[in-house]
């Protein structure tokens, strides 16, 4: 490649040369190299799955750990902190969509009905299952699915017992409603007859 710049003083404070005062020649050289290895370069690969700019630096990461502790970089034990990191990832991740699924259908408070929780959960882990699916990696990958499944099954749970206790507060109320005026009919006298109670009752 030509030199940048014909001027030795002004080539010393390169770094600080806009590119249009830089030689033609020399611009239209760095597009070329710059086009030519963007067009070759190729994914970083292990075990036939290409790495992400995380994954890579987590890659990068390990091989700096085992040379400082005076190791040998192993790509086998690499690659499995790759994927129990992504699969991490992928759990936290995951969870965040499942919980942001029950959220958005139970916003409006409830109560709900039992098939209708059942339908929130299904549709909320179908979603969640598809993501870590999609990004989860390796062979550990099967034992951060065992996890997610538990932390939504609990979640369910929780939804189930939250939704009880408003259905049970619910009720009260309306016993408590209609039932303070039952009372107060009785103590008036305002029932001309047994049927009549019996008919408010019902």
């Amino acid at each position: 490649m030509i030199r940048p710049l014909t001027n030795e003083e002004r080539l010393q404070n390169l770094i600080n040369i806009p590119m249009s005062e830089l030689r033609p020649e020399f611009v239209e050289q760095v597009i070329n190299v710059r086009r030519k290895v963007l067009q070759r370069i190729k994914p970083k690969k292990i075990n036939g799955k290409p790495l992400n700019g995380t994954m890579f630096w987590n890659l990068m990461t390990s091989y700096v750990d085992a040379i400082n502790k005076g190791a040998i970089p192993s790509i086998e034990s690499s690659w499995a902190y790759i994927c129990k990191n992504e699969c991490l990832k992928a759990v936290d991740d995951s969870y965040d969509i499942f919980g942001k699924a029950i959220s958005d259908d139970t916003k409006n408070g409830g109560p709900f009905f039992e098939n209708e929780l059942k339908d929130f959960y299904s549709s909320a882990k179908k979603k969640a299952l598809q993501f870590f699916t999609k990004v989860a990696v390796g062979d550990v990958k099967e034992d951060f699915l065992d996890n997610l499944k538990k932390k939504m099954t609990n979640r369910y749970d929780m939804l189930k017992q939250d939704n009880d206790h408003t259905c049970e507060q619910e009720c009260l109320l309306f016993l408590r409603q209609s039932y303070t005026e039952i009372e107060r009919a009785l103590k008036n006298q305002q029932y001309p007859s047994f049927l009549d109670y019996l008919h408010d009752m019902e």
